[in-house]
C-alpha cells in the first residue's frame, strides 16, 4: 500500500437515483452495502497468478475471498468518472461519509500494472487474502478508491451484507432533475442529513 498518502477524513460514495429505495434505505439505516468480489465491476477482481501451488491452496485462497465483504468508495467528489459511472452523468448525487473505519480493515486500492503474485502462503495456512482484494490493476487508477474489507460471519444474516456509516453531506450537481430534486430535498428533512450542490465539478 501506498504509505506516503494522507489518510482521508472523508470518502464518498456516488449513486444513481434508478433505484430510489437504495437512496432511502441509506439514509434511513447509515448503512451502505458491502459486496464479494465476483460481484464488482471489474472482471478481474481478485485473480492471481501463482506458481506450483498446490489445488487444495488455491481452493483455500478462493474459499477465503468469497468470505471478504468489499464496500467500495472513492476519496475525491471532483472526480468526473465517478459521477459519470455512478451517478448517472452526474444526474445523481456523492453521498459523504466520515471515515472513522478500523484501518486494520480498510486502505486505499493499490494499483499495480501486472495481476497479483501469490509465491508463498503464510505457515499453518493462516491464508490473508485481503491484499489480493486491494490490489487492481492500473487501468483502474482514475477511481482513486478506497475499501473496506469484512470478513464474513459464518452464519450470514442479510444485514451482515452492511457497514454503518456516517453521513455528513450529500452532493448533488446542476444536472439533477427538478422531481429528483424535490425527492431528495423531503430526505433531507425527513432525516436530517444536510445536501448542496456541488458546483466545483466542471459540466
Amino acid at each position: 500500500m501506498e504509505a506516503q498518502q494522507k489518510w482521508p477524513s472523508k470518502l464518498y460514495k456516488f449513486k444513481s437515483f434508478a433505484q430510489p429505495q437504495q437512496i432511502i434505505d441509506i439514509f434511513e439505516n447509515s448503512h451502505i452495502y458491502c459486496s464479494k468480489f465476483q460481484e464488482l465491476n471489474d472482471p478481474m477482481e481478485g485473480v492471481f497468478v501463482h506458481y506450483g501451488l498446490k489445488n487444495c491452496i488455491v481452493d483455500e485462497l478462493y474459499k477465503a475471498k468469497n468470505k471478504r465483504l468489499i464496500a467500495c468508495f472513492t476519496t475525491c467528489i471532483q472526480n468526473e468518472a465517478m459521477w459519470a459511472y455512478y451517478a448517472d452523468s452526474a444526474r445523481g448525487i456523492a453521498i459523504e461519509i466520515e471515515n472513522n473505519f478500523d484501518n486494520s480493515k480498510s486502505n486505499y486500492v493499490n494499483y499495480q500494472s501486472n495481476i497479483s503474485e501469490i509465491n508463498q502462503i503464510i505457515h499453518n495456512y493462516l491464508i490473508d487474502v485481503n491484499p489480493i482484494l486491494f490490489n487492481k490493476l492500473s487501468s483502474f487508477s482514475h477511481e482513486n478508491e478506497f475499501r473496506v474489507i469484512n470478513k464474513v460471519q459464518d452464519s450470514l444474516k442479510p444485514d451482515n451484507r452492511f457497514i454503518n456509516v456516517k453521513i455528513s453531506k450529500v452532493f448533488y450537481t446542476n444536472r439533477i432533475t427538478q422531481s429528483n430534486k424535490k425527492f431528495l430535498e423531503k430526505l433531507s428533512k425527513l432525516y436530517e442529513i444536510k445536501i448542496e450542490e456541488h458546483k466545483h465539478l466542471k459540466l
